[in-house]
């Protein structure tokens, strides 16, 4: 058994040289830091009623938060999966722990993304493909919660346009 272990890494080892030549793999060092930069943390708070188990009457007092990452595209425009009424109040904390307050400004109803807008100026952003990527590509991506650096993986985009019949997904 311990033979046929090292026999997969050693294939694995081979194959990883024959694609990406006899040195090492591509450094992908410069772009996940940017990317890291980039990621924010999104907490939507939402205003409502809470009933009061007694009386039953409402006393406006409950709300409800989720948190979610987002990713700076520009100065002020962050892209999230989330959906918030006008009753929400967004909190953004960027790279470092800063904090700012942000708004919807589109809700993508078909993908679960929306565009939020931060109250002032940040520095960075991450700049967008220019076109969707095909199977076989190198992405990142990338997952914040809170003052903490973000956590940033990289993959390979396995397949494109994959529908899944009858099946249904919620933020």
């Amino acid at each position: 058994m311990r033979a046929g272990l090292i026999f997969c890494n050693v294939v694995v080892l081979l194959c990883g040289r024959t694609v990406f030549g006899a040195d090492a793999l591509p450094s992908f060092e410069a772009t996940a830091i940017k990317l890291q930069h980039s990621v924010v943390t999104v907490r939507l708070q939402y205003r409502g009623t809470r009933k009061d188990d007694a009386s039953g009457a409402e006393d406006g007092s409950g709300s409800r938060v989720t948190v979610c990452s987002g990713v700076l595209v520009s100065h002020r425009l962050i892209v999230a999966p989330v959906y918030a009424g006008s009753d929400c109040r967004i909190r953004i904390t960027l790279d470092g722990g800063t904090q700012a307050n942000g708004r919807v400004r589109v809700i993508d109803e078909y993908s679960g993304l929306s565009l939020l807008e931060l109250d002032g100026d940040q520095a960075g952003g991450i700049k967008l493909a220019d076109k969707l990527p095909k199977a076989g590509t190198w992405v990142m991506s990338g997952s914040a919660w809170g003052a903490e650096a973000p956590v940033i993986s990289l993959g390979i985009v396995s397949g494109i346009n994959v529908t899944i019949p009858n099946a249904t997904f919620h933020l």
